[in-house]
């Protein structure tokens, strides 16, 4: 609770529930990569946690035999909570030991992560 006795924001965020989490983890294949779905949120955009789980599952389903070691992210803008989001995944080196994407997260035809 607040000094002002509303409720603060941590206070009325809720933990993910595993259906949320089911919502999050079905995407699906488009002629320009993947649509994936977002949930509501108190603050009206795309909670950041939420699309770095996605974008580990994109990329290890993009990849098999991979996994993801390290992930570096820009939250260019807060996005549309509850709205699709298309994701396009670039491929900018393949090695051996190493595979380097990058994934782009677009809403409303604007990139946002």
């Amino acid at each position: 609770m607040s000094n002002d006795g509303g409720t603060d924001l941590a206070t009325s965020m809720r933990l993910p529930t595993m259906a949320s989490l089911q919502v999050l983890s079905d995407f699906q294949v488009t002629p320009d990569g993947f649509a994936v779905a977002t949930l509501p949120t108190a603050h009206g955009g795309v909670l950041g946690a939420h699309l770095l789980f996605q974008h580990v599952l994109i990329a290890e389903q993009a990849k098999p035999g991979r996994r993801v070691l390290e992930l570096q992210t820009s939250f260019i803008r807060s996005g549309y909570g509850g709205e699709a989001a298309a994701v396009t995944l670039e491929t900018l080196n393949e090695g051996r030991s190493f595979t380097f994407l990058e994934v782009t997260f677009r809403q409303r035809g604007v990139v946002t992560c």
